[in-house]
């Protein structure tokens, strides 16, 4: 898994990784995973908080014991803004949060961000930029 991280984030030609830090074990152990693929300083966790989270202190706690770079965005008022767009032009009830933050970023991101979500495994989802 390692070497195939290294080698996915050098053939898109990306700087580093982006990861959105849950303060849980999915997201722990893809950072650590692209912490030992492309080194502390290549991977940014990104803790999105939606008003209020639960466990951002272990999304800090994370990235601190990890000792890589990251930051707080709380989305809330962006997410809020972004589904009321994105409905209104869809005509729509239900969209993913995941898939509605990340193609915000797309736009805001230059590199890879890494998803993480747990269904019976661990699935990685790397999309390049």
């Amino acid at each position: 898994i390692v070497k195939w991280i290294k080698d996915y984030v050098t053939n898109a030609h990306a700087e580093g990784v982006v990861i959105g830090m849950s303060g849980g074990k999915d997201s722990l152990i893809v950072a650590k995973l692209c912490a030992l693929a492309l080194g502390n300083d290549k991977v940014y966790g990104v803790i999105m908080p939606n008003g209020k989270m639960i466990d951002k202190s272990d999304a800090v706690i994370t990235c601190e014991l990890l000792n890589i770079p990251y930051t707080t965005i709380n989305i809330e008022k962006a997410y809020t803004t972004i589904i009321k767009s994105v409905k209104k032009s869809l005509h729509t009830k239900e969209l993913s949060t995941v898939t509605t933050i990340n193609t915000a970023l797309t736009t805001l991101i230059l590199g890879v961000i890494i998803g993480t979500k747990l269904k019976l495994s661990l699935a990685v989802r790397v999309c390049r930029i």
